[in-house]
């Protein structure tokens, strides 16, 4: 498979519009405070694939592919300019991820200077106590279908495309 990695910024699981209703649907019980930007779009399995291309190769056999994704919990940061929300997510044993934590942003609050919190710092979440966690119920999964992603050609699930 001799595909040209540089264009894409990252491989992840992606959520379907039918997956995202789900997932809101899974928070609604919660009745957390909305906060102003929503994500909730994939899980990132590899940052920059072009940097670890053995880490990518591991990765092409599933592009394409739908995954089920076990949601393990809900944790919030909620620390003033630092707000995010994310699902704690367990993968199938053969998917590499390169997250020590694979997660799922769901949603981010405002920094001091008005610009979003970066999705990203879920990251940082995962690795501090300053964070609430709420068990989810066994069973609560969501379904994603693993792709490469490049900010000019979006979402690409075929090999054949490149």
């Amino acid at each position: 498979m001799g595909i040209n990695l540089k264009s894409f910024a990252y491989i992840g699981v992606f959520l379907s519009e039918f997956e995202k209703k789900a997932a809101r649907d899974i928070l609604h019980p919660y009745r957390l405070d909305k906060l102003e930007v929503e994500h909730l779009h994939h899980l990132t399995l590899l940052f920059k694939p072009k940097a670890n291309p053995e880490a990518a190769q591991q990765l092409l056999p599933w592009i394409g592919k739908e995954i089920r994704m076990d949601l393990r919990s809900l944790s919030r940061c909620t620390v003033p300019g630092k707000e995010i929300r994310a699902f704690h997510v367990r993968l199938p044993r053969d998917v590499y991820c390169a997250n020590e934590h694979p997660h799922i942003t769901i949603s981010a609050g405002l920094q001091s200077d008005g610009k979003p919190v970066p999705p990203a710092a879920s990251n940082e979440m995962f690795k501090s106590n300053q964070r609430i966690v709420t068990l989810l119920p066994e069973g609560t999964h969501l379904n994603g279908k693993i792709g490469l992603f490049s900010y000019k050609e979006g979402i690409v699930y075929s090999l054949e495309e490149q």
